[in-house]
């Protein structure tokens, strides 16, 4: 599934979005694991995300790794009728490049990956 969805993004990889880019999109998606030895991965991560967007009235919540930034955004984790994330407003992680706003790149480099997970949540008090 991922060799067939990267010989569709390669064919898009540009300084806006690029082939580490799609190795992290892939990242996210369920039963891909980084390691060969594993036979399945997960979506814990994801599975968080939207349980406490739930809850959240806003957030900023992003992956920092290198020097790209990928935004955890409610409308891009959404998952397609396959059940893969696309980072795109389709939902479609096979054939359809992520969004333009998925990406961010900044000058400090970070060598390793680093998660900002931040919600704003209201709490309504009773005494």
């Amino acid at each position: 599934m991922v060799k067939q969805a990267y010989d569709y993004h390669k064919q898009h990889f540009s300084e806006i979005y690029d082939e580490n880019d799609f190795y992290t999109i892939s990242s996210f998606q369920d039963k891909i694991s980084g390691s060969l030895k594993k036979k399945m991965g997960g979506r814990g991560l994801t599975t968080l995300l939207k349980s406490l967007e739930e809850q959240a009235e806003t957030h900023l919540c992003y992956m920092y790794t290198d020097n790209r930034i990928t935004f955890l955004s409610k409308e891009l984790l959404a998952m397609g009728e396959n059940q893969l994330i696309g980072f795109n407003k389709e939902a479609n992680y096979m054939s359809k490049i992520p969004d333009e706003d998925a990406f961010g790149k900044i000058n400090t480099v970070l060598p390793g990956t680093a998660y900002n997970l931040s919600f704003v949540i209201k709490k309504e008090w009773s005494l």
